[in-house]
Order: C-alpha cells, then structure tokens, then sequence
C-alpha cells in the first residue's frame, strides 16, 4: 500500500495501474486485498487445528505402539522358547519344557 501511495505521489495513475490488474478503482483493491487477509487468517487457524489433531493421533498411536510392546515383552517373558502358549507349544511359560501333553 505504500507503494501505491508512492506512485501516486510521484505522478503514476494509480487507477490505471490497478484496472490492469482487473481492479476498478483502489477502494475495490483495498477490499479485495483485504477479503484475501481475512481467508488467510481462517485458514491458519483450520491448520492450527489440523495440526493439533495430527498431534493427537500421534499420541494415541505412540500410547497403542507402547501397550503393544509391553504385552508382547510379557508374552515373551513367559515363554523363553520364543513359541506361543497354545496348544501346538513346547513350553508351559516356564521354560521347562512341561507342554499340556509333553511331560518330562
């Protein structure tokens, strides 16, 4: 805007100027450029609430990511042979090899 005013000081048409840019006058630029103001600061506030929520499922997937790993380190602690407690396993959980049918 002071550009505009600068010109205008210095003997440019302003008027003429802006109907090249499809403006009619400076009054409908001035509103215009503040219309695209006004669009701008709604849609940082939309990113800021994306970004929040991004932020929030990143959370909650860390949270899962966590209760996951902990329940696969107390499977594994469980049963050191590194197989499964169901009925085709080796180990009781004990590591001592006494499966439901295998007896030592």
């Amino acid at each position: 805007m002071e550009k505009l005013a600068l010109a205008g000081r210095k003997g440019l048409n302003i008027t003429a100027i802006l109907e090249s840019l499809g403006y009619a006058n400076e009054t409908e630029f001035r509103q215009a450029l503040e219309n695209m103001t006004e669009t701008a600061l709604k849609k940082i506030e939309e990113i800021r609430k994306a970004i929040q929520d991004l932020k929030t499922i990143g959370e909650t997937l860390r949270e899962i990511d966590h209760v996951l790993a902990e329940q696969l380190r107390g499977q594994n602690r469980g049963n050191p042979n590194g197989h499964g407690n169901n009925d085709h396993s080796h180990g009781n959980g004990n590591g001592n090899g006494k499966g439901k049918d295998n007896k030592p």
